[in-house]
């Protein structure tokens, strides 16, 4: 499965629109490179062809950790340390709610000290009790629409409501006598099969090995 391309799903993104704001390129960061997140409606779709429990009980588990917490693991901690600096620099008020969730201690959550979203606890909620549809076409998808609109961002719920994830067939390269799969292009599964293939062509145990 893969999503939408999300360049056809911000009807006002456009090169113009982006010009107008001062950009000549896409930035990094902040609102304007917000696409439509398609892992909702992938959820969604996986389990209706192939779950066999109702799709509540499958995001239960997301919920009661949100609501109750867990021990961020070292990895967590490095990857929420490095966005507390990336972001630190923009004084774009945007950012605010990532550092009140992520960083509520004015610091990154150090490895081993307890997190929890109250807020992811209820979006989960929302999107486990309506199937998905709350993110798309309810009230996850005005949130993020009055959100954006706050925040100079071009994202709107009629983007939200017109994203429909796609069925498709998965690529492959013949690796050490295995089959790797991944998903085409719009993604980027392709740079691993692309890598994997010039391994596979060099000597997998070099004169130092020996």
């Amino acid at each position: 499965m893969a999503s939408t391309p999300a360049a056809l799903l911000r009807r006002q993104a456009t090169i113009e629109a982006l010009k107008a704001l001062g950009h000549d390129a896409m930035p990094n960061h902040g609102m304007l490179p917000v696409t439509v997140p398609g892992a909702p409606a992938a959820w969604a779709a996986l389990s209706e062809r192939f779950g066999k429990l109702p799709f509540a009980d499958l995001l239960a588990p997301a919920i009661a950790l949100a609501e109750e917490g867990f021990a961020v693991t070292p990895i967590i901690h490095q990857m929420w340390e490095e966005a507390f600096h990336n972001y630190a620099p923009y004084p774009d008020a945007a950012f605010q709610p990532w550092f009140d969730t992520f960083a509520p201690k004015g610091r990154a959550p150090r490895p081993g000290e307890l997190w929890s979203s109250p807020g992811h606890a209820k979006s989960l909620a929302a999107i486990a009790a309506t199937n998905a549809e709350a993110f798309y076409r309810g009230e996850l998808a005005e949130a993020i629409d009055t959100f954006s609109r706050e925040h100079g961002g071009l994202i709107r719920k009629e983007d939200l409501a017109a994203y429909q994830p796609e069925w498709i067939d998965p690529i492959s390269v013949r690796y050490q006598g295995h089959d790797i799969w991944e998903i085409p292009p719009n993604g980027s599964g392709m740079i691993v099969l692309q890598a994997l293939g010039m391994l596979e062509r060099l000597d997998p145990c070099p004169r130092r090995c020996r």
